[in-house]
């Protein structure tokens, strides 16, 4: 019989993320802002960073409001987007990193809620 490893806790909940974040609709206006930014191509990789993180964010949050099957595939595409990102350019904010177990064992959308944790408390105000 095989070992059973359990899967290492995800080192944010839902809650923990976005306790303090924006409304849905607030933030959905300031993606819009960001998004006409980051297509303009002196954009940095920061600006693209920031988009791809509060869209995997507002995605996560809307896929766990609805649960509309439509909803979570956005909300694992966005997260995907933004791991993907990191990766290349070798970029994370919290405690693990992109290549950590715990994402393939528990989800990707688990890293988006452990990015947007450690950056919004110094970006939104």
């Amino acid at each position: 019989m095989p070992e059973l490893h359990p899967s290492p806790p995800l080192p944010f909940t839902f809650r923990d993320a976005y306790s303090r974040s924006p409304r849905l609709l607030t933030e959905a206006l300031a993606l819009g802002r960001l998004q006409t930014l980051v297509g303009d191509a002196t954009s940095t990789d920061s600006q693209q960073r920031e988009y791809l993180l509060r869209y995997a964010a507002l995605t996560d949050r809307e896929a766990e409001r609805t649960g509309d099957a439509d909803d979570v595939a956005e909300a694992a595409r966005a997260a995907n987007a933004l791991l993907d990102h990191d990766r290349r350019h070798n970029v994370t904010a919290g405690l693990c990193g992109q290549a950590h177990p715990v994402w393939a064992a528990r989800g990707v959308r688990g890293y988006v809620r452990q990015e947007y944790a450690t950056w919004h408390p110094d970006h939104l105000h």
